[in-house]
């Protein structure tokens, strides 16, 4: 049936920047084409992955580029860790079907949203209607905390203060319920920036 399967494993942590396990230096460089993106062990849906990569079906890439691509998703904070595989087809080798298995951060906080003026319950339909990665479950990484504050700035902004990432900044206070030291609850709100009149 002529499948060749190129096998490579991608262990990402957060800027950690390892090298490839398996493959060869001519692997590195040699561009495939995918024709379909297999999203695997995550509690987050198979677009929201695909999104924080940047890449789509159709996408000529190489190890490299499909490295930094997953990279991203790492720096996501919602993610740790990044397997993946080419199925080549058939009909031709350099078209492959690209199987993502991913590693969740446990989502162990409970995110709460409190702006003046603002319902809670609108900033999360529109984070959802953005993705659906935006859960009110979500884990307590510093990366996972700057990407929702990033996109409740962006919602700020959308709500008629396009300079609001300017001069506030969303931030998460952080707890725990049970007095440890992993935090199971954050608290976004608005601060203002320092040097803002």
């Amino acid at each position: 049936m002529g499948f060749a399967l190129a096998v490579f494993s991608l262990f990402l942590l957060a800027a950690s920047g390892q090298a490839a396990k398996e493959g060869t230096a001519g692997d590195a460089q040699k561009l495939v084409k995918i024709r379909r993106i297999v999203v695997e062990g995550t509690r987050l849906p198979a677009l929201s992955v695909i999104r924080l990569a940047q890449i789509k079906a159709g996408d000529e890439v190489n190890f490299i580029k499909l490295h930094s691509a997953l990279q991203k998703v790492t720096q996501s904070g919602l993610i740790s860790n990044i397997d993946f595989e080419y199925e080549s087809l058939p009909d031709n080798e350099t078209d492959v079907v690209l199987h993502v298995k991913c590693t969740d951060v446990k989502p162990t906080a409970t995110a709460a949203i409190h702006i003046a003026k603002v319902s809670e319950e609108e900033v999360w339909s529109w984070l959802t209607h953005v993705d659906a990665l935006f859960t009110r479950e979500m884990p307590p990484t510093e990366a996972a905390i700057r990407l929702y504050s990033n996109w409740i700035g962006k919602f700020m902004e959308s709500q008629g203060d396009p300079r609001f990432q300017e001069n506030f900044a969303v931030v998460a206070d952080a707890s725990s319920s049970t007095g440890g030291t992993v935090p199971d609850r954050l608290v976004f709100k608005v601060v203002k920036r320092r040097g803002v009149k």
